[in-house]
């Protein structure tokens, strides 16, 4: 993570010379500052102390990003992803009889029908995403059926309960639920719930939202972004090394 103070004096300048005889100074070296906390990763970022930013900022980050820009001289742009979360179920369990049921699609339409994504959206991004099915590319190339993006997403859990006791299975749920909070059964029960949520994972889209990318308005010749694409996919081919710092920075 560059800062203005650390890299400015150690910043070597050269030039890109054109056919008409202008000059373009740009970064020949960046240094780099690792904040592995994510408050105080954001706290320099509306300090004003980076001069861009991408990984690790996610949609969550957004509100008070936005509400400092003006203040600290950046410029924040939300991004569609290029990936989004998913989950799923493990399709080669070693109990025989978990992994009957994990294989039975029937089983995992019932489990995508059963997410009420939009509320999910709401909560967890803004309103800012879209309810997606995971399809395997990303983008949508023209190639791909448009109706495969929404299928199997809409909120159903009637339809949901109503599968399930057709495959024969029972609402372990209700019993966590009827429960006394903080009593023994209501342990044992999420015990169990948290473990097999967290053992067994096929992917099963859920939102896909924006992410934010923040510039520091000092930086120079860094164009619009089009997607804020992965955690290690850099900026490339946005030519980082083209970038350079105003005169007056």
């Amino acid at each position: 993570m560059p800062r203005r103070r650390a890299l400015k004096p150690r910043i070597t300048f050269n030039c890109l010379r054109y056919t008409t005889g202008q000059q373009l100074p740009y970064i020949s070296r960046q240094d780099e500052l690792f904040k592995n906390d994510n408050e105080v990763r954001i706290l320099t970022l509306i300090n004003g102390e980076v001069d861009y930013k991408s990984q690790s900022v996610q949609l969550p980050s957004a509100p008070i990003l936005l509400q400092n820009q003006e203040k600290s001289g950046y410029t924040v742009q939300l991004k569609p992803t290029i990936a989004m979360p998913v989950f799923g179920f493990n399709l080669t369990h070693p109990d025989e009889a978990t992994r009957e049921v994990f294989g039975n699609v029937d089983f995992r339409r019932a489990m995508s029908v059963a997410i009420d994504r939009n509320t999910l959206n709401e909560v967890v991004y803004f309103g800012q995403g879209e309810a997606r099915a995971y399809f395997g590319f990303s983008p949508t190339p023209a190639f791909v059926d448009p109706a495969l993006t929404k299928l199997h997403t809409e909120f159903d859990p009637e339809a949901a309960k109503a599968a399930l006791e057709a495959l024969g299975m029972v609402d372990d749920i209700n019993a966590f639920q009827q429960a006394v909070p903080g009593s023994d059964a209501t342990g044992e029960i999420g015990a169990r719930l948290a473990k097999t949520t967290a053992e067994n994972l096929v992917f099963i889209g859920t939102v896909q939202a924006p992410n934010p990318i923040v510039v520091r308005n000092g930086l120079k010749n860094v164009p619009e972004f089009q997607t804020w694409s992965y955690e290690y996919y850099r900026t490339y081919p946005y030519r980082g090394t083209q970038w350079f710092l105003a005169a007056d920075n």
